[in-house]
């Protein structure tokens, strides 16, 4: 029997908040990190986003034995004329260059937006432990919205997701931008 992918969509949204349930049990630490992503991302919004365009994306990677900040950025993708540069794929490229690593297993991505299916494949294949995702992007999101790359087939490795994360000051972000 085929399921509907709208059934489907709703069934694996309620799985990733039944596991936000059961493996944040400390919303703090979570809520905290995802404070420092809509902080560069509000810092983008005031600096490049409304003159240059750019969507008001924040996003970090943290190391999770230490809880060290490893990268931080927002999206690039008109500043730097390149298309590739979202807020995700500059903070992978930085966390390796840092760790001096093409993976980063043991460390977790925290990101204001869904992240779209470009950011979801290379997410995927730096083997990133976990991404903590702010709220949803329904026209390009390939973690929840649209396809659940993390969790599909096609993945080499499994990602761990969680979503919502402080959903309310996420999405607040895109919807001044888009006033």
């Amino acid at each position: 029997m085929k399921i509907s992918a709208s059934t489907e969509q709703k069934e694996q949204k309620l799985l990733l908040l039944i596991n936000m349930k059961i493996s944040t049990n400390n919303n703090k630490i979570f809520n905290n990190y995802m404070q420092i992503a809509i902080d560069v991302a509000k810092k983008q919004n005031i600096h490049l986003a409304k003159k240059q365009q750019e969507i008001p994306v924040g996003c970090l990677i943290v190391e999770d034995k230490t809880k060290k900040i490893l990268a931080k950025s927002c999206n690039k993708t008109i500043s730097k004329c390149n298309p590739l540069y979202h807020a995700e794929i500059i903070c992978l490229h930085k966390a390796m260059r840092k760790l001096n690593t093409n993976r980063l297993t043991g460390c977790s991505m925290y990101v204001t937006m869904e992240p779209c299916c470009m950011c979801s494949g290379a997410i995927v294949l730096s083997k990133i432990s976990n991404v903590y995702i702010g709220c949803l992007s329904e026209k390009t999101g390939c973690a929840v919205s649209n396809y659940n790359y993390f969790h599909s087939s096609v993945a080499n490795s499994k990602t761990n997701v969680f979503y919502p994360i402080m959903e309310e000051a996420c999405k607040k972000l895109i919807k001044e931008f888009f006033k």
